[in-house]
């Protein structure tokens, strides 16, 4: 085969290949590290007082980092559902956690958070992807919770 026919073959594989790589997606792909609290049946009122203890990881609940009020709202999508959150926080796998319902005297001890590895961005023959993780689950008083989201119930 002469140069000229090698150069025109190598060109076109180089053309299929970079219109062929201009067919991935390309989506942000973020990092879910987080979790969400819902409250199911309870009055604003029993939920008005709930406290975060913030661990450093694998101490069994020992070594207290932070206290702070959980802030509650309503959930819009069901009127007996309410949010609890941090102001400027979030509860992240980087701690364990108590969380204390005053009214009701309700303990949960969060920890041992498990990330599940997600592909993105997928192209053609595998020649580029990227990865983001999420929380694939967590223990809520030694019981496995999958997921990232809490529910508690009153």
């Amino acid at each position: 085969m002469g140069k000229t026919k090698l150069l025109i073959v190598v060109v076109a594989i180089l053309f299929i290949m970079f219109h062929l790589q201009s067919c991935c997606t390309m989506k942000g792909c973020l990092d879910n590290r987080s979790i969400d609290i819902s409250l199911e049946g309870f009055s604003f009122n029993e939920i008005d007082t709930i406290i975060l203890y913030r661990f450093k990881k694998n101490t069994n609940f020992t070594d207290l980092v932070q206290t702070a009020n959980m802030r509650v709202s309503l959930d819009y999508n069901n009127s007996n559902t309410y949010s609890a959150s941090l102001i400027n926080n979030s509860i992240s796998i980087d701690y364990d956690y108590k969380i204390e319902i005053k009214h009701s005297n309700q303990l949960f001890f969060i920890s041992n958070f498990r990330m599940k590895k997600n592909k993105c961005n997928l192209c053609l023959f595998g020649i580029r992807q990227d990865f983001y993780e999420t929380i694939e689950n967590f223990e809520v008083n030694g019981r496995i919770n999958a997921g990232s989201k809490l529910n508690i119930s009153k």
